[in-house]
């Protein structure tokens, strides 16, 4: 038992890798981007899908 919470703790102390789903932002070309630029990058396409025919249409 006190193993597994020592490899607990181990783990939650490791930095977090940034992978392509830690920031979807954080991309390089992204980031260069200015405002109006990112603000016109489509949405996902499945980003209704998700939300369920019960969802708000707002």
């Amino acid at each position: 038992m006190l193993k597994a919470l020592q490899r607990l703790i181990i783990w939650l102390a490791q930095p977090v890798e940034a992978g392509s789903q830690a920031d979807p932002l954080a991309h390089p070309l992204i980031e260069r981007m200015t405002e109006r630029q990112i603000a016109d990058l489509p949405l996902a396409p499945d980003a209704r899908k998700k939300a369920g025919p019960n969802a708000c249409p707002a």
